[in-house]
């Protein structure tokens, strides 16, 4: 029963933003059956040559930043590049991959070469949806819109799986399609031991709050006020709760005892206070590879700083008011979903 604006955010939290257990582990049991059947791939010498050791999970549910529902899972499925060499080069978003010139046969790549035998990583999607189309429990696998995945729609659950196939380099970045027949650089193993590392740090409170904002800012009235990539906004709260000392706890009397509580409400207020500052500067990619993260328009920025000022009034007037009336002026902030006072 919610009466104080704590209780109602772990409630709402539970509720409303954490993925139910359950869920996540039957989605982790459909995506290991998955790259199961993936593996069996290699049996067969007409589709690509894979290589189990260089799969990674990645993307926020992987991550464990994502808000329910869980509507997708991202893998990164890893090719063997044997026969293959890569041309590093300034431009992240521009990498080309290459045959072997001592190489007298392409061996699988064939079909999916240019003119210059480099690697064309479209028609290697396509070869992949091939491959795809013949796992049973699946409605369809088509090329995702960003012509960097495979998104593979499953017939009984709630959960896509977009498959990104990529090559692990000597240099210990993945090339991954670039969505213009290209290739690109990323390393999602960075993203991970970073927002590993701050939760550690905060005793595993992070996450939660990470989810929390990512939530608040789906909210949004206006599609023009919110941070379109979970991502960016998910680097700037790292950054800053890297900075950070300590999150702060709410101690409170139980049976004459003093304990100890992590204080949604304080964090969740200082989050938006940082996010108000930081959408205007450069946010830097924490694997070193993208440079500038943000890319938010002028108008976007203007919106957001507009609405988090609204926010954050109401925070504050909630804080004037009776512990009742506190709840309406939260739900402004977060959405009917808030509870009500005493449910």
């Amino acid at each position: 029963m919610a009466r104080t604006i704590q209780s109602a955010l772990k409630q709402m939290i539970e509720e409303n933003v954490n993925m139910p257990s359950e869920r996540v582990k039957k989605a982790r049991a459909s995506r290991d059956w998955l790259l199961e059947r993936i593996e069996n791939f290699e049996k067969n010498t007409q589709h690509l040559y894979f290589c189990k050791n260089f799969n990674l999970h990645f993307g926020s549910f992987s991550r464990r930043t994502k808000v329910r529902p869980i509507d997708d899972i991202d893998i990164m499925i890893g090719l063997n590049g044997h026969l293959l060499y890569w041309k590093d080069i300034y431009d992240y978003k521009n990498c080309s991959i290459h045959l072997k010139s001592d190489v007298q046969t392409s061996g699988l790549w064939k079909d999916c070469l240019n003119e210059d035998k480099s690697l064309n990583s479209t028609k290697l999607l396509n070869k992949f949806k091939y491959a795809l189309t013949n796992i049973s429990h699946y409605e369809s696998a088509n090329i995702h819109r960003s012509q960097q995945a495979i998104t593979l729609k499953l017939s009984s659950y709630e959960w896509n799986f977009d498959l990104v196939p990529c090559f692990q380099t000597t240099s210990g970045v993945y090339l991954i399609p670039n969505g213009n027949g290209g290739w690109m650089k990323t390393n999602p193993e960075k993203d991970q031991e970073l927002v590993t590392s701050i939760n550690k740090k905060h005793n595993g409170k992070f996450l939660e709050l990470v989810r929390l904002v990512k939530y608040w800012n789906s909210k949004a009235f206006d599609r023009k006020a919110n941070i379109e990539s979970s991502y960016l906004l998910e680097v700037m709260l790292a950054n800053y709760y890297s900075s950070r000392e300590d999150l702060y706890d709410i101690e409170f009397e139980f049976e004459f005892e003093f304990e100890f509580e992590f204080e949604f409400e304080f964090e969740f207020e200082q989050s938006l206070n940082y996010l108000r500052t930081s959408i205007w500067n450069i946010v830097n990619d924490p694997k070193n590879i993208e440079g500038n993260l943000n890319h938010l328009s002028y108008e976007e920025k203007i919106n957001l700083t507009s609405r988090i000022n609204n926010d954050l009034k109401n925070i504050e007037d909630a804080k004037k008011v009776s512990a009742e009336q506190s709840f309406e002026y939260w739900k402004k902030v977060l959405g009917n979903e808030f509870p009500n006072y005493g449910d």
